[in-house]
């Protein structure tokens, strides 16, 4: 039984994301005579924390500082006041989805129907925002 696709629960898939305007390019060619130049600014950062569902929805929190177990707390925290049916958000093992804060916080969570799955260590083929952030940062280079 699929739940999600019967629109019993909402399913996400959540991760973290950075973006800076520090170019990060590896390879590169130009053609001989052309000068192509690339705007860096060491100093800016955008870290989001992102929630993808299969049908597409993408929720985002962004911060300018690292991410934490606080900033993690405060976003789901967000959800659980919106959240309309039971949802459930799929985790991967990085130190501030499980750190002491997440933890205290997953039964008042529970008793709004938001619950924490967490994936295996090692699995980012099973976590399909992964894929678009992938995505998203071959076209930012």
């Amino acid at each position: 039984m699929n739940l999600e696709a019967q629109g019993t629960i909402d399913l996400f898939f959540t991760d973290e994301c950075g973006f800076s305007l520090t170019p990060c390019i590896l390879y590169g060619l130009q053609p001989i005579g052309e000068r192509y130049t690339i705007r860096s600014a060491k100093d800016w950062v955008t870290n989001l924390f992102g929630l993808l569902s299969r049908r597409g929805k993408l929720i985002t929190y962004a911060t300018s500082h690292s991410i934490n177990g606080q900033f993690i707390v405060e976003c789901i925290d967000e959800i659980a006041k919106r959240v309309h049916k039971p949802t459930v958000l799929v985790m991967d093992n990085a130190p501030w989805n499980t750190s002491e804060l997440v933890q205290i916080r997953q039964r008042t969570w529970a008793q709004k129907d938001v619950h924490l799955f967490f994936l295996p260590t090692y699995s980012p083929h099973l976590n399909l925002i992964e894929i678009l952030w992938k995505k998203v940062n071959r076209v930012a280079l």
